[in-house]
C-alpha cells in the first residue's frame, strides 16, 4: 500500500508503470551484480596467479637445490668409490707385478742356473773325453790333469758316480805316468799348480787325495834323477 501511494505521488501510474520500474531495478542490480563479480573475478585470478607463481617460483627454487643437493652427493660417492677403485687397482696391479716380477725372477734364476749346469755338464763330458784320448796316445800325465778337471766340475754337479770315475782314473793316470812316461820340463812346471788342484779334492776322497801327493812327488823325483834332455 506504500509502494502504491509512492506512485501516485510521483504520478505514476500503478497499473502500467510498475513492472518497468521493477525491470529497471533488477537490470541496474544485475549489472552492479556483474560488475561486482568481474572484480572478485579478477581478484581470485590474481590470487590464484600470483599465488601459482609464487609456488612456481619456490618449487622452481627448491627443485634446483635438490637437484644441485644431488649432485654433490652423487659427486662426493663417486670421487669415494673412484679413490676405492683406484686404491683397490692400484694395489691389485702392484700385487700382481710382484707376484709377475718374482715368477720372472725365479724363471730366470732357473734359466740360468740350467745353462750354468749345462755348460758345467758339457766341461765335465770333454774333459773326460779329452782324457781318455791322451790315454790312448799314452800322454798319461796330460790325461790325468783332464781328468782332475773333469772331476772338478761333477763335483760342482754334484754327480757322485763319476767323481768317483773320474777320481779313480786320476789314479790310474798318475800311476801310468810315473811307470811309463817321463815328463817335459813344461810339464814339470806345472806339476806346482796340479799338487795345488790336487790339495783341493774333497775330504770324501782324502785317500785318492794322499795317493795323488805320493804319485805327484814320485813324478817330480823321477823327472829330477832322469838325464838332461828328457
Amino acid at each position: 500500500m506504500f509502494i502504491v501511494l509512492l506512485l501516485d505521488s510521483l504520478g505514476v501510474d500503478s497499473a502500467s508503470n510498475v513492472s518497468a520500474i521493477y525491470s529497471d531495478m533488477i537490470d541496474k542490480l544485475q549489472s552492479q551484480f556483474n560488475v561486482m563479480l568481474v572484480v572478485i573475478g579478477l581478484i581470485v585470478a590474481t590470487v590464484i596467479g600470483a599465488t601459482w607463481w609464487w609456488n612456481y617460483k619456490g618449487s622452481k627454487a627448491q627443485i634446483t637445490e635438490e637437484i644441485q643437493e644431488g649432485l654433490k652427493k652423487y659427486q662426493r660417492l663417486l670421487n669415494a668409490h673412484r679413490s676405492s677403485t683406484e686404491k683397490f687397482i692400484n694395489n691389485n696391479v702392484k700385487e700382481q707385478i710382484d707376484t709377475l716380477s718374482t715368477s720372472l725372477k725365479s724363471s730366470l734364476d732357473d734359466y740360468k742356473k740350467g745353462i750354468s749346469l749345462d755348460n758345467r755338464k758339457m766341461k765335465a763330458d770333454l774333459s773326460r773325453v779329452f782324457a781318455l784320448h791322451c790315454s790312448t796316445g799314452g800322454s798319461y800325465y796330460n790325461s790325468a790333469t783332464w781328468w782332475l778337471y773333469a772331476f772338478e766340475e761333477y763335483v760342482g754337479l754334484d754327480d757322485g758316480e763319476f767323481q768317483q770315475i773320474s777320481m779313480d782314473a786320476f789314479i790310474s793316470a798318475l800311476e801310468d805316468c810315473f811307470k811309463n812316461e817321463d815328463i817335459t820340463d813344461d810339464q814339470e812346471e806345472s806339476l806346482t799348480n796340479l799338487e795345488k788342484d790336487v790339495m783341493k779334492i774333497p775330504d770324501v776322497f782324502t785317500g785318492h787325495r794322499k795317493k795323488a801327493k805320493t804319485l805327484l812327488k814320485q813324478i817330480s823325483d823321477k823327472k829330477k834323477k832322469a838325464p838332461e834332455g828328457k
